[in-house]
C-alpha cells in the first residue's frame, strides 16, 4: 500500500495551475489544451526527507525503536488486536485523511511483551504516512508539568507539542506517583486532546482495572492485555515463557 495517497509515493504530481495562478518561482509549465501545467511537481501531501527528519526529532522515539515499523513486525498473539486498531485509525489512511474524533488506548500487561515496541511502531508509522507524533515517559510529563508550576526551566514548547500531536504516545505510565496533582494533570492533557481529532495510545504494566475510571471510560473497548510471550527473552532466543495477567 502507498503511504501517499496523492502521489503514490512518487514524490511529485502534475500541477494545474488556475486561470490567472503564477507558477512557483523555479517552475514552467506546458500548455497541454487549455490547461498550464507543471508535470513534476513536489507532492504537498507527503513528506520529503527534510521534513521527515525533522519530525522524528520532534518524536524522540528511543533509539532502539527508531526502526519499529509494521514490516518487520513479529506477529504474537499479545500484538493481534493492537495492529487491528492500529490498522482501522491509522496504518490504512494518511495525514489527508484526518481522524474522524479522538481515539484513545491503553496497552496493558507485563513486562517485556511489546508495549514500547507497538506505541513506536505506531508513531514510526504515523510519521510516514505524514501525521506528526510524538513518544513521552509518564515521568517526563510529570516533570515539565512540576516546572510549569514552579517556573522552573519551563519549556512550553513541548508541552504545546505534547498537546497537539496527531498521535501521542505515553508510555511507563504507572512508573509515577498517583497523586491529586498527576491526576489532574493527566485529566487536562487527555482532556484538551479529547476535543481534538487525535489519537493517544497510553503503555503500562498496570491492569487496566488501576488506570482509573477517567481512561478507562474514554477508552472504551480500545484496552488490549498485551501479557503473553517475553518478547526480550523470545529476540534472545532463550526460552520465551509465558506472561499471564497477575503472575
Amino acid at each position: 500500500m502507498a503511504h501517499c495517497i496523492t502521489c503514490k509515493d512518487y514524490g511529485f504530481v502534475a500541477l494545474v495551475l488556475n486561470p490567472g495562478q503564477q507558477a512557483p518561482h523555479g517552475y514552467e509549465y506546458l500548455q497541454l489544451g487549455e490547461d498550464r501545467v507543471i508535470t513534476c511537481y513536489p507532492c504537498p501531501d507527503c513528506h520529503n526527507g527534510i521534513v521527515v527528519g525533522r519530525m522524528a526529532k520532534i518524536a524522540a522515539v528511543p533509539e532502539p525503536y527508531k526502526d519499529a515499523s509494521i514490516e518487520n513486525l513479529k506477529p504474537m498473539p499479545q500484538n493481534e488486536q493492537v495492529i487491528a486498531f492500529l490498522r482501522t485509525w491509522l496504518l490504512h489512511w494518511t495525514r489527508r485523511v484526518p481522524f474522524k474524533a479522538h481515539q484513545l488506548a491503553v496497552l496493558y500487561g507485563n513486562n517485556g511483551t511489546g508495549k514500547t515496541h507497538i506505541l513506536c511502531l505506531a508513531i514510526n508509522e504515523a510519521i510516514k504516512r505524514g501525521y506528526s507524533a510524538a513518544y513521552v515517559l509518564m515521568a517526563d510529563l510529570i516533570d515539565t508539568w512540576r516546572r510549569e508550576m514552579n517556573n522552573s526551566n519551563y519549556d512550553p514548547e513541548r508541552m504545546k507539542v505534547w498537546n497537539e500531536v496527531d498521535l501521542l504516545g505515553i508510555d511507563e505510565v504507572e512508573k509515577v506517583s498517583d497523586t491529586s496533582f498527576v491526576r489532574e494533570k493527566i485529566d487536562l492533557l487527555l482532556g484538551h486532546r479529547y476535543e481534538s481529532k487525535c489519537l493517544t495510545i497510553l503503555a503500562t504494566n498496570q491492569v487496566a482495572d488501576e488506570l482509573g475510571g477517567y481512561i478507562t471510560s474514554r477508552a472504551g473497548d480500545n484496552i488490549f492485555d498485551m501479557n503473553g510471550v517475553d518478547m526480550r527473552a523470545f529476540m534472545r532466543g532463550d526460552n520465551p515463557g509465558i506472561y499471564r495477567g497477575g503472575e
